[in-house]
């Protein structure tokens, strides 16, 4: 097993990318704090995890408010000991276009994606420094290199992430700690219907990878999957051609 008796906190590890990082994390031996907003989702996925063999802990969490963030870390110390890996998963995506959002909705996407990410990574900081071992894991997103003309704050979050993320990794060096982002591509989610887009479990070799990685070998790098999988197109002559996203 690739992360035995490791301790990881997946935030928004209630559905999507969170869950199914949660799930196989847990089946390579580690331990998992499921933290999301919603209460049952995040207690459903501990349930499976503890199906699994594994200890798991569900910790409700809004990571733009630092004193539920300084509680979901205490909790996870407390029960557990340690922090061995941070997945800043959580995420919101508002419709609507830059000209139609509120600033009400602004300051919420740039909060939850980006600030969260933030007072998760500061939060477990110390308990990686004193333990002189960690890897963070932000997952980031196309959006956050090439927003789209009909976006939203979404994309700006996103390339926050990809500065905080080289941030951390040079802060954090000297005391063998490891963040790395990961821009998964185009994911299937209740909002993404995309049948050309990945399912949740596609993305989990890349983090598992990443987070397996030591920093001097890997450390303030971006990983970029294909925007899209299956069979790529064909060309008119009959030969495959190149997936246009």
């Amino acid at each position: 097993m690739q992360l035995a008796d490791r301790i990881a906190i997946v935030t928004g590890g209630g559905r999507g990318i969170g869950r199914a990082i949660a799930l196989a994390f847990a089946r390579e031996g580690a331990d998992i704090v499921a933290t999301a907003r919603t209460a049952s989702e995040i207690e459903a996925v501990a349930e499976e995890i503890r199906a699994l063999g594994r200890r798991a802990l569900a910790v409700p969490c809004d990571v733009s408010d630092e004193a539920q963030v300084q509680h979901m870390v205490e909790a996870a110390t407390k029960e557990f000991g340690r922090i061995d890996i941070l997945v800043n998963n959580a995420g919101i995506s508002p419709r609507g276009s830059i000209r139609d959002m509120s600033i009400r909705d602004w300051d919420q996407i740039m909060n939850v994606n980006f600030r969260g990410a933030y007072l998760c990574s500061r939060a477990v900081m110390e308990v990686m420094i004193k333990q002189r071992w960690g890897r963070i894991l932000n997952i980031g997103s196309y959006r956050g290199v090439m927003p789209g003309a009909s976006e939203n704050a979404y994309g700006p979050a996103k390339a926050a992430m990809l500065n905080l993320t080289r941030l951390l990794a040079a802060h954090l060096a000297e005391y063998n700690i490891g963040v790395n982002l990961l821009i998964p591509g185009g994911v299937q989610t209740r909002i993404n219907t995309n049948p050309k887009a990945k399912k949740p479990e596609e993305i989990v070799p890349a983090a598992l990878f990443i987070v397996t990685q030591e920093p001097w070998v890997m450390s303030g790098q971006v990983v970029t999957l294909l925007q899209y999988t299956g069979q790529r197109p064909m060309r008119g002559d009959g030969r495959p051609g190149s997936a246009t996203p």
